[in-house]
């Protein structure tokens, strides 16, 4: 299957325009007593999941240890073994694939521990159960694959350091809705640079620290105009303007209609 990928609007995109990817086969493991992974020459890419227990591995001089909920893609051209037997009642996933471009799913060494893993155990067992049908097309297979490795390319994200700085962000955003922030307070209050806080934010949502502020209190404005008897002055307040109008000028700004205007289209 042949892959676009989305660019993305805000940075410079270094990545080729489009890569090849191809589901070869997969499948799970329950470990028997005393069980230790064989040793094998990889001439694809692997990607391991543990489900349950441990697995004691080597692949060519990096030893690594994988437990419950930890994911680990191996790049083709490597020589993987167990170093030690396997805990008991361990089970682990395993799918084999080819790709011209595995810079899209930061392939490396080090290993991934899924956060939420429902919706990547569902994709995987629809993956397991195409790939034992016959009349399943290659198509479905490779777009299985591809819904696959993009769950854990959130979820790396997700456990990273700026997703964390990210959450903080967000939270302490939300916390303090009420007063005037600006990206000067955000990044006082929380001890970080400023540029930094407007890099991180850029990455993850594509937008200034100062539109997400902004996004915000938008977004409490216009629950609080259709969801409430609060007049345009008392909502004003409540999100910390000093001056109604100008809390009615940046709300037209941003939905081309007054607050009073969009309360009435919305509640009749």
């Amino acid at each position: 299957m042949i892959v676009n990928n989305v660019p993305n609007p805000h940075k410079y995109n270094k990545q080729q325009n489009s890569f090849y990817l191809s589901f070869i086969d997969c499948g799970m493991i329950h470990a028997p007593k005393n069980w230790m992974h064989k040793k094998r020459f990889l001439e694809k890419y692997e990607l391991i999941y543990v489900a349950q227990g441990t697995l004691y591995l080597k692949i060519d001089h990096s030893v690594i240890t994988l437990s419950k909920n930890n994911l680990l893609i191996v790049p083709p051209y490597k020589t993987i073994m167990g170093i030690k037997q396997s805990d008991p009642n361990t089970s682990f996933y395993w799918v084999d694939f080819a790709t011209d471009n595995a810079e899209n799913f930061e392939v490396t060494l080090q290993q991934i521990n899924l956060i939420q893993t429902a919706k990547f155990t569902i994709i995987l067992e629809e993956l397991i159960s195409a790939s034992q049908q016959e009349a399943t097309r290659d198509f479905t297979k490779d777009s299985l694959l591809l819904s696959l490795l993009h769950e854990v390319n959130k979820d790396n994200k997700r456990s990273s350091p700026s997703h964390l700085i990210v959450s903080k962000i967000s939270n302490y955003i939300e916390a303090n809705i009420t007063e005037p922030l600006t990206v000067e307070s955000v990044a006082t209050a929380l001890n970080y640079n400023k540029d930094y806080l407007c890099k991180v934010i850029k990455e993850y949502y594509g937008t200034s620290l100062k539109n997400y502020i902004n996004n915000q209190k938008l977004k409490l404005a216009k629950s609080l105009l259709i969801t409430s008897n609060y007049s345009i002055s008392e909502i004003s307040d409540y999100l910390g303007y000093d001056d109604s109008n100008l809390f009615t000028k940046f709300f037209k700004y941003h939905e081309k209609m007054s607050p009073a205007d969009y309360r009435k289209i919305h509640l009749g």
